[in-house]
C-alpha cells in the first residue's frame, strides 16, 4: 500500500501539469498554424480542449483500475488529490509574491484553468476506484484533509498578502479627467490648448520653427504655436492665396501643423535638434542638460539652453482630507512603506492609500527628487495589474506635476498639499522656496535664423509669459493671470 501511496503522489504531481502544458501547447500550435477567423479560434480551442479531457480522465482511471486500493480515506486520495493541486498553489503563490506587478484577474484565471486537469484526474480515479471496497476511517481523513488545506491557504494567504493589499479591488473615487497628450497638438479645431487673452503681436507665415520635445511639454508649446503660426483661425488661412494656386491657405496650414511634433523622451529630439531637423526642442532642465552635454561629447555640437517656465511635482489628497502639509521626509517614509496610516502624519486612523502613476516624467521625479535612491512600495494595481490611476477618496494621497494636477482636477475636488510648510504657489515655484520646482527650457543651435529667433523672443516676452500662465505652467516672472 506504501508503493501506491508514493506512486500516486507522483502520478498526481505529474501528470495533471503536465496534460495542462499539453493542452495548451496544442492551443497555441492551432491557432499559428490555421488561425484565420473566429471559428478557427474556436476549433483550436475545443481542440486542446479535447486533449486535456481525453487524456487527463484516462490517466486518473489507469491509477486506480483494477487496484486493490487502501482502505482508508486519506491514503486512497490525499496523496493524488489534494496534496500536489496544494503543492502547486503554493507555487504560484511563491511565484507570484516575487512579482512587482502582476494581474490577480489573470493570476486568478490561470489558477481555474490549471484546475481543470485535476478536477478531470479526479474523475478518473473515483471512476477507476469504484469498484473497490468503500473507504473506511472517513471522519479522520477528513479531518486530515482539512488540516492540509488550512495549512496551505495559510502559506498562500502570507505570501499573497502583499499582492491582494495593494490591489485596488475598491473602485470608489473620481478618478479625474482623462489626459491623452497627442490630444494638444494644434490644429484649428483645437478647444484644449490655452489661448492668448490677445492676438499675438507676431504672427508667423512661413518657414515655420520646427518644435518638438517631451510629450508632456506639448500643452505649453503647442499652444505657442496655436497662437502664433497660421493655425488657429481657419477663415484667414483658407483666405490666404500662393504662387501654385488658390489653395495656399490649406497648404500653409498643413505646413504649420507638420512643425510640431512630440517625442516620449527627450533625447531623440536633442539628437534631431543639432543634426538640424528641429529647431527648438522643450523639456525640463535636467533631462535636456543631460541630453545636451552628451551631443557635445559625442559629437562635438553645442546647444544653447534657454530658461523659459517652471513646473512642480506637487502632492494632492481629497479636499476633505483634513492633511495639509507632509514634510519630504514623510512622504519618503509613506511611500517607503513606513508611514501607513493618516494617524502617522496628523490625520485620521485610516489606510494611506498612497498611488503612484504610470507617467514616466512624474515618477522618475518622484524617484530621483523625493526617494533619493530608497525603495518604493510596491504601487497600488487594478485587478488587471496595471497601475492603478489616482482615486479622489478620503483616504487617498497622490502626485503628479502641476498642470497636469489643474487638469485632472478643473474643479478643485482635490488640494495641493505644502510641502515642509511651503505651498506650490507660482511665487514659491519661482523663488526657488518650493522644493519640488522643475526648470522648463528650449534648446536651440546658436546662431538661429530669423523666424526662430522671432519666435524665442515672443516667448520670453510678456506675450508669450502671459500664454505659458494660461496652460498651467509657471511664468519666468508672472503675468495678469495670476
Amino acid at each position: 500500500m506504501k508503493r501506491y501511496v508514493v506512486l500516486s503522489f507522483i502520478v498526481g504531481l505529474a501528470l495533471p501539469p503536465l496534460l495542462c502544458g499539453v493542452g495548451a501547447l496544442t492551443f497555441f500550435m492551432l491557432c499559428s498554424t490555421v488561425f484565420t477567423g473566429l471559428d478557427d479560434l474556436v476549433y483550436a480551442i475545443l481542440g486542446s480542449g479535447g486533449v486535456m479531457l481525453l487524456l487527463c480522465p484516462l490517466a486518473g482511471w489507469k491509477l486506480t483500475a483494477g487496484r486493490t486500493l487502501p482502505a482508508t480515506l486519506a491514503e486512497r486520495y490525499i496523496p493524488a488529490l489534494l496534496l500536489p493541486p496544494l503543492i502547486y498553489l503554493i507555487a504560484v503563490s511563491i511565484y507570484f509574491s516575487m512579482l512587482d506587478r502582476v494581474s490577480l484577474y489573470l493570476g486568478l484565471t490561470y489558477t481555474m484553468y490549471a484546475a481543470v486537469p485535476w478536477l478531470l484526474f479526479a474523475l478518473g480515479v473515483f471512476w477507476g476506484a469504484r469498484k473497490n471496497a468503500p473507504v473506511r476511517e472517513t471522519g479522520k481523513g477528513m479531518l486530515q484533509m482539512a488540516g492540509y488545506t488550512m495549512l496551505a491557504c495559510l502559506v498562500i494567504g502570507a505570501n499573497l498578502y502583499g499582492l491582494i493589499h495593494n490591489t485596488l479591488l475598491d473602485p470608489a473615487g473620481n478618478e479625474g479627467q482623462k489626459i491623452y497628450l497627442p490630444e494638444y497638438l494644434p490644429s484649428v479645431q483645437s478647444k484644449l490648448l490655452a489661448r492668448p487673452a490677445n492676438p499675438p503681436s507676431l504672427r508667423i507665415t512661413k518657414n515655420y520653427p520646427r518644435m518638438n520635445g517631451e510629450a508632456d511639454m506639448l500643452p505649453l508649446y503647442g499652444a505657442i504655436a496655436q497662437a502664433v503660426y497660421n493655425i488657429g483661425n481657419a477663415e484667414d488661412v483658407a483666405n490666404q492665396t500662393s504662387e501654385n494656386g488658390n489653395d495656399g491657405g490649406q497648404e500653409a496650414r498643413k505646413a504649420a501643423l507638420s512643425a510640431v511634433g512630440y517625442h516620449w523622451t527627450i533625447r531623440m529630439p536633442i539628437r534631431l535638434l543639432a543634426c538640424r531637423d528641429y529647431d527648438l526642442v522643450f523639456g525640463d532642465l535636467a533631462a535636456v542638460q543631460e541630453a545636451s552635454d552628451r551631443e557635445a561629447k559625442e559629437w562635438g555640437k553645442v546647444l544653447e539652453l534657454t530658461p523659459i517656465a517652471y513646473d512642480a511635482l506637487v502632492f494632492f489628497v481629497h479636499e476633505d482630507n483634513p492633511v495639509t502639509d507632509l514634510s519630504l521626509a514623510q512622504v519618503r517614509d509613506i511611500y517607503a512603506g513606513v508611514l501607513r496610516s493618516w494617524n502617522d502624519v496628523g490625520g485620521p486612523d485610516a489606510r494611506i492609500f498612497a498611488f503612484q502613476t504610470d507617467d514616466s516624467r512624474a515618477q522618475q521625479a518622484m524617484e530621483t527628487r523625493v526617494m533619493q535612491g530608497r525603495a518604493m512600495l510596491r504601487p497600488l494595481t487594478d485587478e488587471f495589474g496595471h497601475v492603478a490611476e489616482y482615486r479622489n477618496r478620503p483616504d487617498a494621497l497622490g502626485y503628479t506635476f502641476l498642470w497636469r494636477a489643474a487638469r485632472m482636477f478643473p474643479k478643485g475636488d482635490i488640494r495641493l498639499l505644502t510641502i515642509d510648510g511651503i505651498a506650490p504657489t507660482p511665487e514659491n515655484i519661482r523663488s526657488g522656496r518650493y522644493p519640488l520646482a522643475s526648470p522648463i527650457v528650449m534648446a536651440s543651435r546658436p546662431s538661429p535664423g530669423k523666424e526662430v529667433a522671432a519666435l524665442m523672443e515672443w516667448i520670453c516676452g510678456p506675450e508669450g509669459q502671459d500664454l505659458i500662465d494660461r496652460t498651467g505652467f509657471v511664468s519666468l516672472k508672472g503675468s495678469s493671470q495670476e
